[in-house]
């Protein structure tokens, strides 16, 4: 201050000696508004007003940035700058003393997207949708505060997820200088799929076999099995994941049951399917047979029912024998009348699920007995009518009769017929007039009625007569085939219905009613059917009602289904070199209905039948990966359209499956290694790698925004590459393939962090006892690009292998418990700063010593016997488990101890036997790594 003060006075003793007029003192400026909206910010300030030649100069300086100068002369300017930069901002009078106003500093973060909202949310996926940003370039899209894609365009689908999961979302703007804050969160949880009911495949009288839809995500199933009013539960049984059938045994007969599933996952588990109910089969007799057939007698016999209590005898469907033991299997049939017909059966009783006794269905045969010389005919097999149309007669038809098989001695002299006909279902028969020959025109009188004919039989010793079996209902018109629904189930196309093939002497009219799911649409009643948007996701049917003079009939054809907005006429192919860093092609196929977009999913297999979605590969090319290398590829199309009711919708057309990937013959024992800092303007380096055969090395040097999608860095193929501003923010690596005579491999390394992001070179250790209760301290390990902040996160591994993160086990330091002993133990640590946030894990400890109390349990109590004690645990680490107590006594003073026995609760009365004797606690507890007891001091010896 004092020396502005100087140079003004001595400004002004100047001007006085060289004649001049002595300027006002300029006023101090002051900026009194600094406000940023996207990127543009508002300055205002506090100056008296300028003279005629004057204006204000304002000054904007970026860091390791030129300043920005401009010229106004309001007291106020706005200002368009850099995304994600600070910058300091002063400002002055240009043509009066050159005093500047006092430095500002701010930064621009640039507009964060707004309105960020979740649709279409199922059991394994999601869209997320949000307002475009002006002049950004993409979006980056995180999940639970990590990076987990960036994409082009204002929305993202995400695909192929757990059931019952939840996560929390937030988006940001990129641009050409920088990235914006982050939106407002969304959380999204995934919906449990309830899961569909299960099916019946067989059962038996004490057996079912149960199937399932299997589902990809489930851990297993749990079958409920209750009776048949659901109510009452009768088994459950867990299913591993793997299997979608289980056979229910020792189930009683004839016994109604129902069953529900429900799918099992990590953490949750769906709701129960609808349930299942079926029926146990009745137990019936085998072996049935009539052993010797003799003019008034018969023998029938047949084989054990198990479980059989009694078994009944019957006689044209009259029980007429009782009670025989379940050891009876067979019975004479005495005082029968010569060369006539009998139905002999038997049937047994059983206990079934209700502790019912119940009854088999009759098991019988039809018997003739023998004939003496001089009897009339017999039959041996009634007569049997033969129609055009399964058993229904049509009015028009012509029915037939044969006359059955007869014996007869003397021989037969004479076959007649008579057709009858009932309309009580065949207790009463009349005859037909004049319907006596072999074959039967049936009328319209006839209709109602069913039909049946008489076959009389002669000889010189009489006649008899033996009825065929009664016909169906007689119809006036008959369905030969049912109608068909032709066409292709997308909206917009023209469905048509055939016919069907009908029976009628008379002319025959046809009428249409369209159905969607079984239900009549309105108005659709033309051989014709265009689908429409209301029809999407719906099976679609017709109903073909023929009608004549003398009634009408009804069918309906099988469902067609499930509509869909645009569908796949030809599918999509494959092109391209099927080789491990080939470049594959996919077309789109022809589709109907015109998709609005169609977008892309790369698939892998090592079967060809289960598909896994290979992770960002979602575009119309794919490069072949090593990890490829064995396996069946295939591509899906989806065509993509939104319906006039903003319904979006996503349709999948899949390639037909790839030969084998051709192995890498050539094996890499050691990726190659890259070295160099991890910034732009540096030069990195790259080793080739160590390889099963020597050969000719080739490198290409590669970029991703996602550490999923690579893309091969121009003219960047020797073993060294600088990095430059293209690459800021991108994460890098290198391909090399090694080629000779012998074959080919192919290597990539180690993807690094996004260039300038974090990047480890040391990993995080561990340092602490390893005991339970013991804290375990993480130390960071050693970073370039110095990171800003640091994350933790311990997690727990059974095997090494798959890693449990520990909940709100997030700080830098972890104290384990009783739950984890026995496991393994490691943190990831997360080093972060302006560009991006990177992930290691640290070394892995394991080997915990089991819990030890860390206070002496203690003995209350009077040492006198019949008097109880009473013993506390003591003080233990963290522990779900239960304690196990145990006491002891001495005669040596506390030398030696022997357990009491039966004295293992936490309180012990004095005996007798105690005196003289110290008594001592004993407290146990047991975790995965081992057990460790500890023990009260001792007591004074035991007063009788």
């Amino acid at each position: 201050m004092r020396k502005l003060t100087r140079i003004v006075i001595a400004a002004l003793f100047l001007q006085f000696f060289a004649g001049g007029v002595p300027a006002e003192a300029a006023p101090t400026l002051r900026i009194s508004v600094v406000s940023t909206s996207g990127t543009n910010v508002t300055v205002k300030w506090v100056s008296t007003k300028l003279t005629s030649k004057d204006y204000f100069e304002v000054e904007f300086t970026k860091a390791g940035s030129k300043p920005k100068f401009v010229k106004t002369r309001s007291t106020g300017i706005i200002a368009k700058l850099d995304v994600s930069s600070t910058y300091t901002v002063r400002v002055r009078k240009y043509l009066s003393p050159k005093i500047w106003s006092p430095i500002r500093t701010f930064t621009i973060k640039g507009d964060a997207p707004k309105n960020l909202l979740s649709s279409n949310i199922t059991s394994t996926e999601f869209a997320l949708n949000w307002d475009v940003v002006s002049n950004a370039s993409s979006y980056n899209l995180y999940r639970d505060g990590t990076v987990l894609t960036n994409v082009k365009t204002n929305s993202y689908s995400a695909t192929n997820l757990v059931p019952g999961t939840s996560n929390r979302y937030t988006v940001s703007a990129v641009f050409a200088t920088g990235e914006s804050a982050q939106s407002v969160a969304v959380s999204v949880a995934t919906l449990l799929a309830i899961p569909q009911k299960p099916k019946v495949v067989a059962s038996s009288t004490v057996t079912a076999d149960i199937s399932w839809q299997l589902d990809p995500n489930a851990v297993s199933y749990t079958l409920n099995l209750f009776d048949s009013t659901g109510t009452v539960l009768v088994n459950t049984v867990l299913v591993e994941k793997s299997l979608a059938s289980y056979q229910y045994t020792a189930l009683s007969p004839n016994t109604s049951y129902s069953v529900g599933i429900l799918n099992n996952y990590l953490n949750n588990s769906t709701k129960s399917s609808d349930l299942l109910t079926f029926t146990t089969s009745t137990p019936t007799i085998a072996g049935f047979a009539a052993t010797t057939i003799a003019s008034t007698s018969v023998i029938i016999g047949w084989n054990a029912m198990p479980g059989a209590v009694t078994y009944e005898v019957m006689r044209d469907s009259a029980v007429v024998a009782a009670g025989l033991a379940n050891t009876v299997l067979s019975y004479v049939f005495t005082g029968l009348a010569p060369g006539q017909t009998y139905k002999l059966g038997v049937r047994a009783t059983f206990v079934g699920g209700n502790k019912v006794t119940l009854t088999t269905s009759a098991t019988e045969a039809t018997v003739v007995t023998l004939t003496d010389i001089s009897g009339k005919p017999t039959n041996t097999a009634i007569p049997v009518v033969t129609l055009p149309y399964a058993t229904t007669p049509i009015v028009g038809a012509t029915l037939t009769s044969n006359s059955g098989n007869w014996s007869a001695t003397p021989a037969i002299s004479s076959i007649s017929y008579k057709w009858q006909k009932s309309n009580d279902s065949g207790t009463n028969w009349v005859d037909i007039p004049s319907a006596t020959a072999a074959t039967y025109l049936v009328s319209a009188t006839d209709i109602g009625f069913t039909l049946r004919s008489s076959v009389t039989v002669s000889n010189t010793n009489g006649s008899t007569t033996s009825f065929s079996f009664s016909t169906g209902t007689t119809a006036p018109i008959y369905n030969i085939a049912a109608p068909v629904v032709r066409g292709l189930l997308v909206v917009g196309q023209a469905l048509d219905a055939s016919d069907g093939v009908w029976s009628s002497p008379y002319t025959i009219n046809l009428s249409y009613t369209w159905r969607r799911d079984n239900i009549a649409i309105s108005g659709a009643i033309s051989p014709s059917y265009t689908l429409t948007e209301s029809d999407i996701g719906s099976s679609i049917s017709v109903t073909v009602t023929a009608t004549t003079l003398l009634g009408s009939l009804s069918v309906t054809s099988g469902q067609r289904g499930t509509v869909t907005i645009v569908g796949n006429t030809v599918l999509p192919v494959i092109t391209g070199s099927l080789r491990v860093g080939g470049t594959l092609a996919v077309s789109t196929g022809t589709w109907i209905g015109t998709p609005a977009s169609n977008t892309y999913q790369w698939q892998s297999s090592v079967n060809a039948t289960d598909w896994d979605s290979i992770s960002g590969a979602t575009s119309a090319t794919f490069v072949v990966q090593a990890i490829q290398a064995g396996l069946y590829l295939r591509a899906q199309v989806f065509g993509n359209k939104t319906s006039a009711g903003s319904v979006v919708y996503k349709i999948t057309a899949a390639t037909l499956s790839t030969a084998t990937v051709p192995a890498l013959n050539i094996q890499n024992s050691a990726v190659p290694v890259v070295s160099g800092a991890w910034t732009e303007g540096t030069t990195i380096t790259t080793t080739s790698g160590s390889w099963s055969a020597s050969g000719t090395f080739t490198y290409q040097w590669q970029s991703s925004s996602d550490n999923s999608t690579w893309a091969d860095i121009s003219a960047a193929t020797s073993t060294s590459f600088v990095l430059t501003s293209s690459q800021a923010s991108k994460y890098v690596r290198v391909q090399v393939i090694n080629t000779s005579t012998s074959g080919s491999g192919i290597a990539y390394s180690a993807s690094r962090s996004k260039v300038g992001a974090p990047f480890n070179t040391v990993v995080p250790t561990i340092s602490g006892t390893l005991k339970i209760g013991s804290t375990q301290t993480a130390a960071n390990g050693t970073w370039t690009n110095t990171p800003t902040s640091y994350a933790y996160q311990w997690q727990k591994s059974a095997d090494g292998i798959s890693w449990i993160s520990l909940a709100g086990e997030t700080a830098s330091t972890y104290v384990p418990t009783f739950d984890i002993a026995n496991s393994r133990i490691r943190v990831n640590v997360s080093g972060g700063n302006a560009v991006d946030t990177a992930t290691v894990s640290s070394s892995v400890i394991s080997g915990f010593v089991p819990p030890q109390a860390t206070a002496s349990p203690a003995i209350t109590g009077t040492n006198t016997v019949g008097q109880t004690l009473t013993s506390d645990a003591g003080t233990w680490p963290s522990t779900a488990s239960g304690y196990v107590y145990q006491w002891q006594k001495s005669s040596d003073n506390g030398v030696t101890w022997v357990n009491i026995a039966g004295a293992a609760a936490s309180t012990y009365v004095l005996v007798a036997a105690d005196a003289g004797y110290q008594i001592r606690s004993q407290v146990s507890l047991t975790a995965n790594a081992g057990s460790s007891s500890a023990y009260s001091l001792p007591t004074v010896g035991i007063a009788p």
